[in-house]
C-alpha cells in the first residue's frame, strides 16, 4: 500500500468515500465525501486531495491551487470542508506565496494546506523492512 492510499483510507475509516481520482498534468486529485451527520446537518464533508509522487515543484503547485479554486467553487464546499497537497517535500514560502497570487479569496486561500508525507514514507519503509526481517526469520527458523 502506498502513501496517498494509506491517507485515503485514514479518511475512508472516517466514513469518507472516493468519489473521483483523477490523473491532471503534474499529480493526482483524489475527492472524498460524505454526507453530513446531525439533526440539523445537510449536505457533505469533502476532503480534496492532490498528491505530487515526490517533491512539489512550482508547477505542480500551481495546478493544485489552480483546480483547488475551480473545485471549491464546483463543488461548492463550506466551512468544514478542505484540502490536502500531499507531497514528499515541498518549499513552504513558494506555496505561500502562490497561494496568495493564485487564491483571491481568503476562504478558499485558508482551507488548503501542504502535507508533507516523507516521515510516513521512511515510516513505510521502515516497516516493510521490519517485514522482511519477520518473514527471514520465519523462513529460517
Amino acid at each position: 500500500m502506498d502513501v496517498l492510499d494509506k491517507e485515503i483510507l485514514k479518511y475512508e475509516r472516517k466514513g469518507f468515500e472516493v468519489v473521483q481520482k483523477r490523473k491532471l498534468k503534474h499529480g493526482l486529485r483524489v475527492f472524498l465525501k460524505r454526507e453530513a451527520k446531525g439533526f440539523l446537518a445537510s449536505g457533505f464533508d469533502g476532503v480534496y486531495l492532490y498528491y505530487v509522487d515526490g517533491s512539489a515543484s512550482d508547477d505542480s503547485i500551481r495546478e493544485c491551487l489552480k483546480d483547488y479554486v475551480k473545485f471549491y467553487e464546483d463543488e461548492e464546499f463550506g466551512e468544514g470542508d478542505k484540502g490536502f497537497l500531499l507531497c514528499s517535500s515541498i518549499d513552504e514560502k513558494v506555496f505561500r506565496d502562490l497561494k496568495k497570487v493564485k487564491i483571491e479569496d481568503d476562504e478558499i486561500r485558508n482551507s488548503i494546506k501542504p502535507l508533507v508525507l516523507k516521515r510516513a514514507v521512511e515510516g513505510v519503509a521502515k516497516e516493510e523492512e521490519q517485514e522482511r526481517t519477520l518473514e527471514e526469520g520465519v523462513r529460517y527458523s
